[in-house]
């Protein structure tokens, strides 16, 4: 019987790509999903994210969704991956703007199938999505 490997059944622990330009958010991040099993890479800007999903195609994307200058950083980086990546991550935007400036992003990102969440974040919360959406068991339930 042959194995395979699905979302919820793989054997290393899932991979997550986190962009973000504040440097004590993405040391936090690094440390926090280190922490918790995953498997991390970590990129200050648009071009080393998208470089990143291209190449080591993670299950998990968490980006700032204005990352570095751009207004819909995190937003293009989504679409990207949902055009070019066979299996595209499933994603979490974080953003720090009120959700009553931000409505059309807000929609463009749930037409993608992406996650939000407000600065500043529940530690747990984000994990306990991360753990949902990659189908990775928490650490401190096993």
């Amino acid at each position: 019987m042959e194995l395979q490997l699905t979302r919820s059944t793989r054997l290393l622990p899932p991979h997550v790509v986190i962009a973000e330009d504040d440097d004590g958010i993405r040391d936090v991040l690094e440390m926090l999903f280190t922490e918790a099993g995953f498997r991390v890479t970590i990129c200050a800007n648009l071009d080393r994210a998208r470089a990143a999903i291209q190449r080591q195609q993670p299950q998990l994307l968490i980006s700032d969704l204005r990352l570095g200058s751009s207004t819909h950083g995190g937003l293009d980086l989504v679409r990207d991956a949902r055009l070019q990546v066979p299996e595209a991550p499933e994603a979490i935007l974080l953003t720090g703007m009120l959700p009553s400036t931000i409505s059309a992003e807000i929609k463009a990102l749930e037409a993608l199938g992406g996650h939000l969440m407000s600065k500043p974040f529940d530690i747990d919360s984000l994990l306990d999505l991360a753990h949902e959406l990659t189908g990775w068991p928490d650490k401190s339930s096993i």
